[in-house]
């Protein structure tokens, strides 16, 4: 089976797909109030556009895809390009990241367009805190999401819960009894300074993963856990637990070495790390009458020159040129 190595001798086989740098929530940390300057429909990779990158990256070895946004169900139609990728014999896994809001209208013809799995973004279970952080949002409609994919038959829903200022142990321990008792997977994740200058963050990851631990202590006695397409978590199941919780720690537990993926955003840049600013553009290639292998030569080119690790640790900080929301994380 073909391999996309890169320099480090990291297998690349993940591919992140941005569909939309829209959204219809404004969360602090992903995007300024007053939104952003989206990119005209027309600068946007088309649904055959992807189909066709997806194509031609999975004949070199790539196998699972991730479609994210912006918030990926702002994108009309987004079903029939789930359905197209899932054609592809060699995609052996097609996910979604979502904020969870549009989820109930959709989750069903998700499913049958062949989306297997979903991860939502979802931060807090206070719904004034929820406000706050979204600027917008309602949490009874991430709810009714949630809902609606346990009823499309999607396998266990994955919570993404960012470790803001805030997350206090009550709401730390409500998450974990979601893992415990409705066999959701809940992740804490450590926040990742990309982009967003007005975005005020004290990092504060070390102190909430004590208190995450001392809370599942209190709740009861875990184990380790494997979850699939969980590479870059620390898992962890309580004993007769229905789902699990996991830490993602990119700042403090740096995982560069295991990385996997490659990012596409939905104006076609190939972003080589999620903090560099290399891209390679794909869509002048597309645009431009380029052959299958010239694609696939612009591709590996791109993971050659994958950088070994982020530098976010070092001082200063050398920011992202892009929002969290035009890469979608």
């Amino acid at each position: 089976m073909p391999e996309i190595i890169d320099s480090c001798g990291r297998k690349i086989d993940y591919f992140r797909i941005s569909v939309t740098d829209r959204c219809n929530l404004r969360c602090v940390y992903c995007m300024p109030a007053g939104g952003i300057s989206s990119s005209p429909r027309a600068e946007m990779l088309s649904f055959e556009e992807i189909e066709r990158v997806v194509r031609v990256a999975a004949a070199d070895g790539i196998t699972r895809v991730r479609i994210t946004g912006g918030e990926p169900l702002v994108r009309k139609h987004v079903e029939v390009l789930v359905k197209q990728l899932a054609r592809i014999r060699a995609i052996q896994d097609i996910a979604m990241t979502t904020n969870g809001t549009l989820l109930k209208q959709h989750a069903g013809s998700l499913k049958a367009a062949g989306l297997n799995r979903i991860n939502i973004s979802l931060d807090t279970l206070d719904p004034v805190r929820y406000r706050k952080i979204t600027r917008m949002g309602s949490l009874d409609d991430v709810f009714d999401g949630m809902h609606a994919a346990v009823k499309a038959g999607f396998p266990p829903i994955k919570l993404n819960t960012l470790m803001l200022e805030g997350l206090g142990r009550r709401e730390i321990r409500s998450f974990l009894l979601l893992s415990l008792e409705h066999g959701v997977h809940v992740r804490f994740l450590e926040y990742m300074p990309v982009g967003n200058e007005t975005f005020s963050f004290r990092n504060r990851a070390a102190d909430a993963r004590g208190t995450i631990m001392e809370e599942a202590s209190a709740i009861g006695t875990y184990d380790e856990a494997q979850v699939y397409g969980n590479g870059t978590s620390v898992d962890y199941r309580f004993k007769g637990g229905k789902g699990t919780f996991g830490l993602v720690s990119p700042m403090t537990g740096k995982f560069c070495a295991k990385c996997n993926r490659l990012r596409l955003t939905s104006a076609g840049l190939i972003k080589i790390c999620l903090h560099s600013n290399i891209t390679f553009d794909l869509k002048a290639r597309l645009r431009g009458g380029a052959s299958d292998g010239e694609i696939s030569a612009l591709i590996r080119e791109a993971v050659a020159r994958k950088p070994a690790s982020h530098e976010l640790d070092r001082q200063p900080i050398n920011r992202s040129d892009f929002l969290m929301c035009q890469v979608g994380g």
